[in-house]
């Protein structure tokens, strides 16, 4: 920095600030952001938790037993064979233990299981369609969005601390540079 206060005066303050800091401060801020809104829906999932036979209209979050069905379609089930029809986008495994469904409970529909008068004919549409719905293992999505997101907010607070800490400096060095002149 003494070279360039040297050769520019104090105004070579503006350009370290401006090339260096700025960006700095810029990209910090934008990756924090991020990294709050993941942590942020990592809790709205969490808060819509729900048991499968609790299901009502609106967000929720379910874990179950998996059945996939024809057409984009499953069902989840829970241990005591209570279940919810999970319509979504993307691919899903043919059955699976512990699977993660988040989406949107819209309306009841016809059970496709029930053979007779006995059995409950209707059962819940839960829509997972992307970019709001999230279908798959539990531990793996939850574990890795929020590791992600922890990192994103750590880093973009460091980023940021780092581009103001070199705006401080350089604003520090080119007073000094200054007075330096002055005297």
């Amino acid at each position: 920095m003494e070279p360039l206060l040297n050769t520019f005066g104090p105004s070579a303050a503006l350009g370290v600030v401006v090339l260096l800091a700025l960006p700095l401060v810029a990209i910090g801020w934008v990756l924090r952001m991020r990294g709050r809104r993941g942590l942020e829906r990592l809790q709205r999932i969490e808060s819509a938790r729900t048991g499968v036979g609790d299901v009502r209209a609106g967000a929720v979050t379910l874990v179950g037993k998996w059945r996939k069905l024809e057409g984009g379609r499953g069902l989840l089930e829970d241990d005591r064979g209570r279940a919810v029809l999970v319509e979504l986008d993307g691919s899903a495994p043919e059955s699976a233990d512990k699977l993660l469904v988040a989406g949107t409970a819209v309306t009841q529909v016809d059970d496709p299981r029930a053979i007779d008068f006995r059995t409950n004919a209707r059962l819940w549409r839960v829509e997972a369609r992307a970019p709001f719905g999230i279908v798959g293992d539990e531990e793996a999505i939850l574990g890795a969005a929020q590791r992600a997101a922890r990192r994103g907010a750590g880093l973009g607070a460091a980023l940021f601390a780092v581009g103001v800490a070199v705006a401080m400096a350089s604003v520090v060095l080119a007073v000094r540079a200054a007075m330096d002149d002055l005297g």
